[in-house]
């Protein structure tokens, strides 16, 4: 089972002073991989791309995302 650290990424700049901390994937071992910022909203992004916007989407719909994955919601 995968469990997140702390990214050592750049921080977003485009969310002003407060500086998000950034978690990825145990599972990623390069830097091809998609971080998280828990907060008031939740922050989506490409850590190859680090200084671009990152996706900002409410937590209850990343909540439903998430469920719907381990539920294998989009499983082939």
């Amino acid at each position: 089972m995968a469990t997140f650290e702390l990214s050592d990424a750049a921080p977003d700049q485009e969310h002003g002073a407060s500086r998000p901390m950034w978690l990825r994937s145990t599972y990623c071992e390069h830097a091809n991989c998609v971080e998280v910022s828990l907060g008031e909203d939740v922050l989506i992004r490409d850590s190859t791309f680090p200084d671009q916007p990152s996706l900002v989407v409410a937590p209850d719909a990343y909540r439903a995302f998430i469920t719907a994955v381990k539920n294998g919601l989009f499983v082939r």
